[in-house]
This record gives structure tokens, C-alpha cells and sequence, in this order.
């Protein structure tokens, strides 16, 4: 299990362009188009808005249970218009039902295979399949491969805290064999101030990560659901 875990993240590492590793490489040629200068590419998304350019599988990335989040567009770079971010995880449980008042979210299927719910209706989305999720809409997803990754838009881009409380900063390209806490004690505390509205509160699986994270204990893997 863990060779085969191991040639998977050699697989993944192997796609990452090390664009900014060599100081030779000053410019980055596109077919059919003119060279991009260095300095416009970047390893997680500007401050400010601005053009800019990330090479494949980088982004500010972000690590909540077994799911890594990376951030190709923010908040601040795109004046609170939208955020865009990668999420990429392996086969695992169903999160919780849920809907936004404020913002629509689009989720596009890039690899594996995962289950979509959205107004009670059950999908698949495989590899070029793409759902558009608008405000108001009961959601939820679960990842049904070793290895998925989807990319979401979210607009407009408010919705940027939720992930930075939920999650921690990673540095990782792969997520990790044994998962991290997903920090669901700070969502509940500053659920007010988040656009994210729970279908029945969360489920009894986040229930222990609340009290982990309110009194230090080192984490396990529990779920109580059947």
C-alpha cells in the first residue's frame, strides 16, 4: 500500500513544472504565443491585482482532512470578485449538506471520479464534466477515487475565510497518507461571520474534531456515521 501511495506522489510530482527552480529560466515559452517573463509567474497568487501566471499545481495551498485546497485566485487579486481553487483528495466520506445565501459555486471535474448532490438530485461527474451550483442551492460532493481533483469558482469572492479557517497551510503537492485535523470547532465558532449554511448541523464525524481543537488532544480518525 504505501509503494504504491509513494509512485502516486513520484506520478504527481513528476506533472510539476519547477518553472522558478533555475535562475536560466527566464523566460517560459507558450506555443503560438510570446514569452512570459519570469516575474509575472508566481508560486501562489499576488496581493494585489495584477496579471500573473502559476505553474501547474502550485497555488497557496491548504490541507483539511485528507482534501488539499490551493488557492489559484483570491480575494485580493481579483478585488472580491471571485475566487478560484483546486481541491484534491482520495476516496473518502460525503461533506456536509449545505447551501451559500450569497455566492455560486462551479465545480469542474479534472481527474477521478466523484458523486455530486444538488437539490436532492444524485450526479457523477467524471473528467470534463462541469455543475454550476447557484446561491440558495442544498449541496454536497464526495470523491470516489484514489485520486480526484476538481477546480471551483466561487463568486463573488467572499467566501475565501471559510477555507482559512477550516483548513491549514500545507506545502505539500500530495495529500497526506494519515489526514490532518479538519478544523470544524473554528467554523462553528465563527459560523455567523460565514456565508455557509449547515442541512442539519455538522455530522457526528466532526463532532470529535470540534473538541480536538478546543482542547489540544492529538487527533484520530472517528465517524460515527453508518
Amino acid at each position: 500500500m504505501a509503494g504504491g501511495f509513494e509512485r502516486l506522489l513520484q506520478l504527481v510530482l513528476c506533472r510539476t513544472p519547477k518553472l522558478l527552480m533555475s535562475d536560466e529560466r527566464k523566460y517560459i515559452k507558450r506555443s503560438g504565443s510570446a514569452p512570459i517573463k519570469a516575474r509575472e509567474v508566481s508560486l501562489v497568487p499576488p496581493s494585489s491585482i495584477t496579471p500573473y501566471v502559476l505553474p501547474c499545481d502550485e497555488g497557496e495551498r491548504l490541507i483539511a482532512g485528507d482534501q488539499l485546497f490551493s488557492f489559484l485566485a483570491t480575494q485580493r487579486n481579483t478585488g472580491g470578485k471571485f475566487i478560484t481553487l483546486t481541491t484534491l483528495g482520495p476516496k473518502g466520506d460525503r461533506i456536509p449538506e449545505h447551501f451559500h445565501e450569497k455566492h455560486t459555486e462551479t465545480f469542474f471535474c479534472l481527474d477521478g471520479i466523484m458523486t455530486m448532490w444538488a437539490s436532492g438530485e444524485e450526479l457523477q461527474l467524471l473528467p470534463g464534466d462541469f455543475l454550476h451550483i447557484p446561491a440558495g442551492t442544498i449541496h454536497s460532493y464526495r470523491l470516489d477515487a484514489p485520486f480526484t481533483r476538481f477546480v471551483g469558482t466561487l463568486a463573488p469572492g467572499l467566501f475565501g475565510p471559510f477555507f482559512r479557517t477550516m483548513c491549514d497551510p500545507y506545502d505539500a503537492y500530495i495529500f497526506p497518507q494519515t489526514p490532518k485535523p479538519v478544523r470544524f470547532d473554528r467554523v462553528i465558532q465563527g459560523l455567523h461571520e460565514l456565508d455557509l449554511k449547515l442541512v442539519g448541523g455538522p455530522p457526528q464525524r466532526y463532532v470529535f474534531d470540534f473538541l480536538v481543537g478546543a482542547t489540544g488532544i492529538e487527533p484520530v480518525t472517528l465517524s460515527l456515521e453508518g
